[in-house]
C-alpha cells in the first residue's frame, strides 16, 4: 500500500497564490458588474439621474425605517412640473441628436 506524505494534497505555493490571486480578480470583476448593473437599474441612461424605480425604492426603505425604527418623521415633497412632457420631448429629442 502506498502511504502519502503529509504535504502530498496540498498544492505548490506558487500555484495556491495564482489561484487565490485570480479567484480575488474574478470575484472584484463580478463586484464592479454588479454595480454597473445596480446603476444602470436605477438611473437614466441617457442623463444618468435617478429614475422612478430609484425613488420608489429609497421610498420603500425609509417607510420600513419608519416602522422598524419607530422614527416618527419622513417628508416626501413631490413637484409637478406642468407640460413636462412638452419640455422632456422638446429637449430630449434636441440631446439625443446633440450626440
Amino acid at each position: 500500500m502506498a502511504t502519502l506524505t503529509r504535504g502530498a494534497w496540498r498544492p505548490r505555493a506558487g500555484r495556491q497564490r495564482a489561484v487565490k490571486e485570480q479567484l480575488a480578480a474574478e470575484i472584484q470583476q463580478r463586484l464592479d458588474l454588479q454595480k454597473t448593473f445596480d446603476h444602470a437599474r436605477f438611473h437614466d441612461a441617457f442623463t444618468g439621474l435617478p429614475n422612478r424605480r430609484y425613488f420608489m425604492d429609497q421610498l420603500d426603505r425609509a417607510l420600513r425605517d419608519v416602522r422598524t425604527k419607530r422614527r416618527q418623521r419622513l417628508a416626501v415633497i413631490i413637484v409637478d412640473i406642468v407640460r413636462f412632457k412638452l419640455i422632456n420631448d422638446m429637449l430630449g429629442s434636441y440631446g439625443r441628436r446633440r450626440n
